[in-house]
């Protein structure tokens, strides 16, 4: 720029200049201030003057520099290579806007050949100080203004060349943009300035930043990549991430918990991965044919097509039985057949050879033919008593097929198909004729299931179909039920097979009788294998459907039973006379179904013979429970009154409440008096010891079989369905 001239421009020819930079001064709009501008390059191109004038707003500040630029860019080449030489330094320099230094960059390029040395010039301080990549790419964006330069072409090849970067995967040498959609393309990796990063990782540090720093932009930041990584799973992902770098997180957390409770899955503790619930599940019933059952290559099979009915059995490997049905004998076609048309044969050839002059005629041939008749009806009434081919095939596989099962021994086939029969036999067939063989089977399964050798849903299949049963015979569903899960209690069966027995609780014996039925007896179970209310309640956070049968959240309710069980030798409420434990009264399904039903919190059970009715006194954990008396309040006053003589009988008062009695109440006053002081002075107080009292090692065994591994972390955990597990150092 020192060979510049610094000649000046005419007078007149200046003072038409000065009056266009003053309307360029005074534009108020850019519309206003571009036409401004292109008036005054217009004067500047007819001029000879441009090389001067410019010089001259080059030499002062900044703002006569970019107007230098501004009218440059509205000239046409070829510009002079001293003017040339004026702009070059203006277009290299960062202050002023890069798409006006491109324009004016171009127009020095087409005023000069491509191997001059003015454009060598212009590209060596257009990329000056740049890094190879961004030179390139800044050239780029010159070349669409220049398509075809060759010494733009050659300069830009040499920079990728220079800038070429290996890839840290697979060491292929890419320029940086190519690299970027490689590695997401090839390793599903980000490019994080000269490191190669998973993208997840990367949020996980953004994460972590919001967790250290509160920075709500590194949050919204990482919510973002995630959606776009996985539009349907990604903010699943980054709610779990945010979980498990610490924060607390109201959404996140009850995001993830639907997503668990869903899909019957568990969030583990340490990573908040969804980790599906091992559990083996109920086998699938059988798909029964007409009259035929045939699974894992066991077949039974009716026929009723001839005259008599048909029976085949066989295992995989033997027939056991292919001949006549023993308990069906004939079918109604061969009865009829061979009991009724032997008659009407008969009948027929009496009519033939009657004597006509026989008075009265043809009677001896409607008697037989009567009979005849009769003897059908009786056999399509028998007939039809016999049943569905459905109940018959599986009453056959009871009697013939599953006695062979255990002979020696019991294999996988066996106990799945065992279990899909037992399924498939619910509400079908006779109870009574499979009661021995069913027990048989359940008994002998079980060392096998408890070892882990079969599936636990192939037993509690055979459970099911007890239960089923009993209520059938009218018998009580509870107590099998009961005596299984105190088996899941004492080790002999694994959990999961009383959970399996749980949920598939027949819906009949659910009422809420029965389920308080279950609870006191299954309490009394845990009891007397020396389980203490604190481990009943641990063992509800194990397992949901034990939590939910033992009410393992009530631990007053567990810690008043629990008194009540060690008490029953003492009995010190004795004094009041005749009472009956709650676990004495569970046993009886009717009786004990119908007082716990509306009294759950039943503890003692004592019969009054006052009356008629004899209603009996409930003593229960909320108070005494008299008719429709209910006494709470441990001081309230009980007292009674005769009534008028037109009315008779007597009144008991009991704070607000009254009750109206014929006979004499001084002993039920009395009796309610002493149970208000033995509940409140006696049995509550003695249980508050009992709340959370925890046994030796009683949940050892069944942390065991509830322990998960997080496929995502390796931690082991005892999941909880829908809910945060709990780490294995916390049981």
């Amino acid at each position: 720029m020192s060979g510049a001239p610094t000649g000046r421009p005419e007078a007149g020819i200046a003072e038409v200049f000065a009056e266009q930079l003053r309307l360029i001064a005074q534009a108020r709009s850019r519309n206003q201030r571009g036409k401004a501008l292109d008036q005054l390059a217009q004067s500047v191109r007819l001029s000879s003057s441009a090389l001067p004038f410019l010089n001259r707003l080059a030499s002062r500040d900044r703002h006569g520099q970019r107007l230098a630029l501004e009218i440059a860019s509205r000239l046409e080449a070829p510009l002079g290579e001293p003017l040339c030489r004026l702009l070059i330094p203006l277009t290299a320099d960062a202050h002023f806007p890069l798409p006006l230094r491109l324009v004016v960059g171009s127009l020095i390029l087409r005023s000069s050949p491509p191997e001059a040395a003015i454009a060598g010039d212009l590209l060596s301080a257009t990329i000056q100080g740049m890094k190879p990549y961004r030179a390139a790419e800044r050239l780029r964006l010159l070349q669409q203004r220049l398509p075809n330069h060759p010494r733009i072409e050659r300069l830009i090849h040499d920079l990728e060349q220079e800038s070429a970067i290996p890839c840290p995967r697979c060491g292929l040498r890419l320029q940086r943009p190519e690299l970027v959609v490689h590695l997401w393309q090839a390793h599903h990796l980000l490019m994080a300035g000269k490191l190669a990063r998973d993208p997840w990782k990367m949020i996980e540090d953004w994460l972590r930043e919001y967790a250290r720093t509160g920075l709500k932009d590194m949050l919204e930041r990482s919510c973002e990549l995630g959606r776009q990584l996985d539009p349907e799973g990604g903010l699943t992902e980054v709610h779990r991430l945010l979980l498990a770098v610490g924060l607390t997180d109201e959404e996140a957390s009850n995001h993830l918990k639907r997503l668990a409770k869903g899909r019957r899955a568990s969030l583990c503790p340490h990573c908040y991965a969804l980790v599906p619930r091992e559990r083996d599940e109920l086998p699938s019933p059988l798909k029964l044919g007409s009259g035929q059952l045939v699974s894992h290559g066991y077949k039974v099979k009716v026929t009723d097509r001839y005259l008599f009915s048909s029976l085949q059995v066989g295992t995989p490997t033997d027939v056991l039985y292919d001949g006549i049905d023993p308990t069906q004998g004939m079918t109604r076609r061969g009865s009829v057949i061979l009991q009724v048309g032997p008659l009407v044969f008969a009948a027929f050839v009496l009519a033939l050879f009657l004597p006509l002059s026989m008075l009265p005629p043809l009677t001896p041939v409607a008697l037989i033919l009567l009979a005849a008749f009769l003897i059908f009806l009786r056999i399509r009434s028998r007939r039809r008593a016999s049943g569905d081919p459905t109940d018959r095939v599986i009453d056959q596989a009871w009697r013939l097929l599953v006695p062979e099962f255990h002979r020696p021994v019991f294999s996988r086939d066996q106990a799945a198909f065992l279990g899909r029969l037992a399924l498939t036999s619910i509400g079908r067939g006779t109870p009574a004729a499979r009661e021995e063989v069913l027990e048989r089977m359940a008994h002998a399964s079980q060392p096998e299931i408890a070892q882990g050798q079969l599936s636990t849903g192939d037993l509690a299949a055979l459970h099911c179909l007890e239960m089923d049963d009993a209520i059938r015979l009218g018998r009580d569903p509870v107590a099998i039920l009961v005596k299984e899960l105190g088996a899941c209690l004492a080790g002999e069966t694994p959990l999961a097979c009383g959970e399996q027995l749980l949920e598939a609780w027949p819906v009949e014996s659910r009422d809420q009788g029965q389920r308080a039925r279950l609870r006191v007896l299954l309490c009394a179970q845990a009891f007397e294998l020396a389980f203490e209310p604190g481990d009943l309640h641990e063992l509800g956070r194990l397992s949901e459907q034990f939590g939910l049968a033992f009410s393992s959240e009530d631990k007053a309710g567990l810690s008043r039973l629990r008194w009540l069980w060690q008490a029953r030798p003492t009995r010190p409420w004795q004094a009041l006379g005749a009472t009956t434990t709650v676990f004495d009264l569970a046993r009886y399904p009717a009786l004990g179904g119908q007082y716990l039903e509306d009294h759950p919190d039943l503890l003692l059970f004592q019969p009054m013979s006052i009356g008629k009715r004899g209603d009996p006194i409930l003593i229960c954990e909320r108070g005494i429970v008299y008719r429709n008396l209910i006494l709470y309040d441990p001081a309230i006053a009980i007292s009674f009154r005769p009534r008028s003589i037109i009315s008779g009988g007597f009144e008991v008062i009991a704070g607000k409440q009254k009750l109206v009695l014929a006979d004499d109440p001084a002993p039920l006053v009395r009796r309610l008096q002493g149970w208000l002081r033995i509940l409140f002075q006696g049995i509550l107080p003695a249980a508050r010891p009992f709340v959370g009292t925890r046994g030796e090692d009683r949940l050892r065994l069944f942390v065991r079989q509830k322990t998960n591994q997080c496929p995502e972390c390796g931690h082991a955990f005892l999941a909880q369905s829908g809910e945060v597990g709990i780490p294995t150092d916390v049981v």
